[in-house]
C-alpha cells in the first residue's frame, strides 16, 4: 500500500496519526436528568507527541451536536500555552464527519515530550442507545430517567473527544456532576462524592479513581436512581498474579473483602439475587483457573432498561439489558441458563479482552473468541447440575459452520487494512469472532489435553487446573506478558504452545488466518482399515483439496471396538497414507468425538449405515452406546454433507427417525434436530406429508414411548404435557430432560399434533383472563408459541393485552417471541408500536420470519422497503441502528426459498444505502438464499418420495 501521510494538518486517513498517543484522561461531566437533559463537559488528555507537529488529529463525532467550545494545549519544557492573539485560548478546528475526526491546528508547533490538552465541550444526552444516552422507564405509574454509556465499537468519541481506538490504552479519572438523588457508577470505585461550595443544592459531584491502563471502549458512567444487591467475596488466592497497584481498600483501611453489587431500577432490585450468587462464584473461579487476579478493587454488574446488545463488558462496570441479569418467579430454566451464560460471558472478557486487548479490530476472536467458550466454563462453574458444557456443541458450533462454508464468510483474523471504516469494524461482530473463536479454542485445548479426554472422560474440562492443563497455564502466561496492553493472534499461539514441545504456529496457521474449515471424509478400505481425507467444506459445491490451503486436524474417534474411550490422530495432508485404525468390516467408527473438533465429517454410505444402527443401540447398563453429543453430531453433519461423496437426503431423514429411540433425558440430538426440522418445513414443497411424518414418525412415538438413560422402564406417561409432573423420578440427567420438555412440547405444536394445541389453547385462556393456571414456568414458552402457531385472531389480541401489562423482561422477551409466530395483519406493525421497545425491535422482526419461513420473508422485506426510515428512526437513526437493520435481512434471509428474495434484498440496498452499509452483510443474506436454492434443487424430490 501508499506509505502513510505525514502531515497531520492534512489527515484523511481512517486510523488516526501515530505520533501523537494519551497517557491520561481526567474528564468531567456535569450530567443534567432533566429536559434538555444537557452535559457540558470538559476533558485533559496527556499525550505524548513524537515529532514536532502544528496539528493533533482525534476523534469526535460532531454529527449528532457535540460542540467543542474551546481547545487549549500546554507542554514543551517552557510550559507554554499556544493561543490566537486575541487571548482566546482556541485552536482553529477542522472537522471532518465521515471519519468522525477533529483535527486542532495550533499558530505555532506543539513540541515533542509529554503535553496537555484542555478541550471543553457539550451536548445532550442521545436519543439512540450508544454513546452517552438516555433510557427511561416507569415507576409507580411516573417515567423517570436513567443515563447509560455503550462505547463498543466507535462510540466512545459520542461522549468526548478521544483518541478512539483499542491500541491507545491510558488511565481515566472521571468526576461526575448531577442530581443528589442519582446513584453514578463508573469503572472504579468513587473516591468520594460531595457538594462543592460553588454548587447550587440538591447536585452532588463523584470522584472516582483513577483506572489501570485501558481502551477507550470499556470506560463506562451509569447515572440513574438504582438499587443493588450486594456480596463479597475474598482477595485473590497466594498462588494468583496480581498486581496490588490499581486495588484500593474500601475506606482506606485494610480488608480481605472485594464487593460485587449487581444494580437494578428498585422495581426490579428482588430478581437480580441470581446474578449476585452467580457472580460471586464465577470470580474466583477464573481466578484459581487462569491464576490472574481480576484486577480492580470492585465490580458492579447494572441492568439497564433500554440496551442495545445482550450486554457489555466494561471494565468494573458490566451492563446488561435487563433480561440478561433478571431471574423473576416466571423465569424459565431456559431464562436462568441465559443469565448464566450472558454474566460469566462479560465476567471473562474483565481477563480477556480488558486486561489484555487487541490492538485492532481485525483481531476481536481475541476478546469475543475466549468469552464464548470461556463463559460455558464459568456457567457451569456457577451451576454444575446444569451441565453447561454437554450444551456448548449445539449452542455455538453449528451457527458458526453454517456462517463459515459460505464463500462471503472470513478468517478469524483477518488483515487489519480491510476492517478500515466505521461500518466493518461494527460488522466484524459475527459468528466467526464468537462462535468459531470459541469452537477452535475449544478444540486446541482439547487436543492439547488429549491423555485426559482419553482417560477422564467428559469431566476433564472443568476439572483440569493451572498444573495439568498445558493450555491453561499458557493462557496465564499470555494474559501476565500482555497485561494492560495490546495484543495479536500470534502473541497468543506463541504464549499457548510454550508449555508443550510442538510448534503450534504452523499447525494453527489455516485455523486462524484462513476462512472456512474442512471436511474430513471417513472410508473403510476391502480390510477394515479405516482411511481419512479433507476438503474445504462448501453447501453448494466440491472444492478438491490444495495442498497450499491444508487444514492440520486433530482427529478424536471413537469406535465398535473402543465406545467409551477416545482415542486420537491426526490428518495433515490431502489424505491419510496409513489407516487411522482397523475396526473389522463390520465395525463402526464415529470421526470428532465428543464434536470437539470444528470441522464437518462425512463417510462413505456402508459407514453411515453403521452409524446408524450405533445411535439405537443400548448398552448392558441401558446408557445408548453413542453420546447425545455425538449423535447430535451426526445429525447436523449428516443434514449438511447431503450431495457429497454421494451421500443423499434419506442418511438424514434415517438419523431423523432415531431420535425417537434415543432416551428424553439427551437434548443434544433433538436442540441440533428440531432447527434442521422446521427448516425443511420451511423448503420442501410437500410441507403437510413433512408435517405428518414429524409428527407421526418422530415426535409421537418418542412423547408416548419414550425412555431414560440407565433406566428403559421409567413412567413417562403425562411427561410430555403442559400439566404433567415436571420432574421424572430416578432420572440421571434431570436437568436434560427439564430443557427437553418445553423443547418438544414447542415443536408438537409446530408440527401440529393436536392434543398439545388444545391443551395449550385452553391453559391460554384461563392466563388471559387472569385466573388462577397452575403452569410450570420452564412451560410458558411452549404455551405461547404453540397458540401463536395455531394462528387465532382472538388470541393474538389477547397475547398483546399481556405484553401490555407484562411486569418482568422474561416474560416481556417471551411474549413478543411469540407474537412473530402469528401469520396475521398487524404483526410487523407492533415494531412500530408504543408496545415495543426499540430494543426488541429486531426480536420481534426475526422471529417472524424464523417462524413463518418464505411467505413471511417476503412480507417482513416488503414491511422493511414501506418503513425503513419509521424502523430507523425508531432505532436511533444512527450507525447501530442502520447495523440492526441489516440484521434484520442477514437473519431472516436463511428462511426465504427463491430468487424473488434475493431481488427484494437488492432493491433494498439500492434504496438505502446509507442505512443498508454492509456489502458483506448483504452478500452472506444473498449466499443463504442460493444454499437454500440449492437445497431444493438436490434434496426435495427425494425428501417428498421418502415420506410415501
Amino acid at each position: 500500500g501508499a506509505p502513510r501521510p505525514t502531515d497531520a494538518c492534512q489527515w484523511a486517513e481512517f486510523r488516526l496519526p501515530t505520533w501523537v498517543t494519551p497517557s491520561s484522561y481526567d474528564l468531567h461531566f456535569d450530567v443534567m436528568m432533566k429536559a434538555p437533559y444537557k452535559v457540558n463537559a470538559s476533558a485533559v488528555i496527556e499525550v505524548d507527541v513524537a515529532r514536532t507537529t502544528k496539528c493533533i488529529v482525534l476523534h469526535a463525532d460532531l454529527s449528532d451536536g457535540m460542540v467543542v467550545s474551546a481547545a487549549r494545549v500546554a507542554g514543551g519544557s517552557a510550559g507554554r500555552s499556544y493561543v490566537e492573539e486575541n487571548g482566546l485560548a482556541i485552536a482553529s478546528q477542522r472537522r471532518d464527519e465521515g471519519l468522525e475526526q477533529l483535527t486542532l491546528e495550533w499558530q505555532d508547533v506543539v513540541p515533542k515530550g509529554r503535553n496537555t490538552l484542555f478541550l471543553s465541550f457539550s451536548y445532550t444526552l442521545r436519543d439512540g442507545m450508544d454513546g452517552f444516552y438516555r433510557s427511561t422507564y416507569t415507576e409507580n405509574g411516573v417515567e423517570e430517567s436513567l443515563a447509560a454509556t455503550q462505547f463498543e465499537a466507535n462510540s466512545a468519541r459520542k461522549a468526548f473527544p478521544c483518541f478512539d481506538e483499542p491500541g491507545y490504552k491510558a488511565s481515566f479519572t472521571v468526576e461526575v456532576v448531577t442530581g443528589s438523588e442519582y446513584q453514578v457508577l463508573s469503572n472504579m470505585p468513587a473516591r468520594t462524592s460531595h457538594r462543592h461550595d460553588t454548587m447550587p443544592e440538591g447536585v452532588l459531584a463523584w470522584h472516582f479513581e483513577p483506572t489501570p491502563p485501558m481502551s477507550t471502549y470499556l470506560l463506562a458512567i451509569v447515572v440513574g436512581k438504582l438499587q443493588a444487591v450486594t456480596r463479597e467475596i475474598d482477595l485473590p488466592a497466594k498462588n494468583v498474579w496480581w498486581t496490588k497497584e490499581y486495588y484500593k481498600a474500601p475506606e482506606g483501611g485494610a480488608s480481605n473483602k472485594r464487593t460485587i453489587k449487581v444494580w437494578g431500577i428498585p422495581s426490579q432490585v428482588e430478581n437480580l439475587e441470581f446474578a449476585a450468587d452467580a457472580a460471586a462464584t464465577i470470580v474466583p473461579f477464573y481466578e484459581d483457573k487462569l491464576r490472574v487476579a481480576y484486577a480492580l478493587p470492585k465490580l458492579d454488574l447494572v441492568a439497564i432498561p433500554d440496551f442495545s446488545a445482550g450486554a457489555m463488558e466494561n471494565w468494573g462496570l458490566i451492563t446488561y439489558r435487563q433480561v440478561a441479569l433478571e431471574v423473576s418467579p416466571t423465569s424459565s430454566l431456559d431464562d436462568r441458563r441465559y443469565v448464566s451464560i450472558i454474566v460469566a460471558h462479560e465476567l471473562a472478557h474483565q481477563w480477556f479482552g480488558n486486561l489484555v486487548t487487541m490492538t485492532w479490530w481485525n483481531d476481536l476472536w481475541l476478546n469475543e473468541g475466549f468469552a464464548s467458550y470461556v463463559e460455558y466454563l464459568g456457567a457451569d462453574a456457577a451451576h454444575p447440575e446444569m451441565s453447561f458444557l454437554d450444551d456448548f456443541y449445539s449452542d455455538i458450533v453449528p451457527v458458526a459452520l453454517e456462517f463459515d462454508a459460505k464463500s462471503s464468510s472470513h478468517a478469524l483474523s483477518t488483515d487489519s487494512a480491510t476492517v478500515s471504516s466505521s461500518s466493518s469494524i461494527e460488522g466484524v461482530f459475527d459468528a466467526i469472532e464468537y462462535q468459531k473463536g470459541g469452537a477452535v479454542l475449544r478444540m486446541v485445548r482439547a487436543w492439547m489435553n488429549r491423555d485426559a479426554v482419553s482417560k477422564d472422560g467428559d469431566g476433564w474440562e472443568t476439572s483440569r487446573t493451572n498444573e495439568n492443563d498445558p493450555f491453561l497455564s499458557g493462557i496465564h502466561q499470555y494474559l501476565v506478558d500482555h497485561s494492560y496492553r495490546n495484543t495479536s493472534a500470534l502473541a497468543l499461539w506463541e504464549s499457548v504452545e510454550r508449555p508443550i514441545d510442538v510448534d503450534l504456529i504452523p499447525l494453527l496457521h489455516e485455523w486462524t488466518f484462513m476462512d472456512g474449515y474442512p471436511m474430513v471424509t471417513v472410508t473403510m478400505d476391502g480390510k477394515g482399515n479405516i482411511m481419512l481425507s479433507q476438503q474445504k467444506f462448501s453447501e453448494v459445491e466440491e472444492i478438491s483439496c490444495q495442498t497450499e490451503d491444508l487444514w492440520w486436524i486433530p482427529i478424536a474417534y471413537v469406535s465398535s471396538d473402543s465406545a467409551t474411550q477416545v482415542k486420537w490422530g491426526e490428518l495433515n495432508s490431502c489424505a491419510s497414507i496409513r489407516p487411522l485404525v482397523s475396526i473389522g468390516k463390520e465395525g463402526w467408527i464415529k470421526v470428532n468425538a465428543g464434536q470437539y473438533g470444528y470441522y464437518r465429517v462425512n463417510y462413505s454410505p456402508a459407514l453411515w449405515r453403521q452409524l446408524h444402527d450405533a445411535a439405537q443401540q443400548y448398552d448392558a447398563n441401558n446408557f445408548p452406546v453413542l453420546s447425545g453429543i455425538d449423535t447430535a453430531g451426526l445429525i447436523e453433519d449428516s443434514f449438511h454433507v447431503t450431495g457429497h461423496g454421494g451421500v443423499e437426503i434419506d442418511v438424514f431423514l434415517e438419523f431423523a427417525k432415531i431420535l425417537r429411540a434415543r432416551p428424553v433425558d439427551d437434548a443434544a440430538p433433538w436442540l441440533v434436530a428440531i432447527p434442521l426440522l422446521q427448516r425443511i418445513d420451511h423448503l420442501v414443497s410437500c410441507q403437510k406429508n413433512w408435517s405428518k411424518f414429524v409428527a407421526k414418525e418422530i415426535l409421537f412415538p418418542f412423547i408416548n414411548n419414550g425412555t431414560l438413560s440407565g433406566n428403559l422402564k421409567a413412567n413417562l406417561t403425562d411427561f410430555f404435557t403442559f400439566s404433567g409432573p415436571s420432574t421424572v423420578e430416578g432420572a440421571v440427567k434431570p436437568m436434560e430432560l427439564q430443557r427437553l420438555r418445553p423443547a418438544i412440547l414447542t415443536a408438537a405444536g409446530y408440527f401440529g399434533i393436536s392434543a398439545v394445541t388444545k391443551e395449550a389453547e385452553s391453559i391460554f385462556k384461563g392466563i388471559v383472563k387472569g385466573s388462577d393456571v397452575t403452569l410450570d414456568a420452564d412451560l410458558r414458552d411452549a404455551v405461547y408459541n404453540t397458540v401463536a402457531k395455531a394462528n387465532k385472531k382472538g388470541n393474538l389480541n389477547g397475547m398483546i393485552e399481556l405484553l401490555g401489562k407484562s411486569k418482568t423482561s422474561d416474560e416481556t422477551d417471551r411474549l413478543i417471541r411469540a407474537i412473530a409466530i402469528f401469520d396475521q395483519d398487524g404483526v410487523l406493525e407492533l415494531s412500530l408500536s408504543e408496545n415495543v421497545k426499540a430494543q426488541d425491535v429486531n426480536q420481534l422482526l426475526e422471529a417472524y420470519a424464523r417462524s413463518g419461513g418464505d411467505p413471511a420473508v417476503v412480507r417482513l422485506l416488503d414491511f422493511l422497503g414501506k418503513n425503513m426510515l419509521d424502523l430507523y428512526e425508531k432505532l436511533g437513526a444512527d450507525s447501530g441502528a442502520g447495523r440492526k437493520l441489516m440484521r434484520v435481512i442477514e437473519r431472516a434471509a436463511p428462511h426465504a426459498r427463491d430468487q424473488h428474495c434475493i431481488d427484494r434484498i437488492e432493491e433494498l440496498r439500492r434504496e438505502f444505502p446509507a442505512i443498508l452499509d454492509d456489502p458483506r452483510a448483504i452478500a452472506r443474506s444473498i449466499e443463504a438464499i442460493r444454499v437454500n436454492m440449492h437445497w431444493i434443487a438436490t434434496s426435495n424430490v427425494a425428501t417428498c418420495g421418502f415420506l410415501l
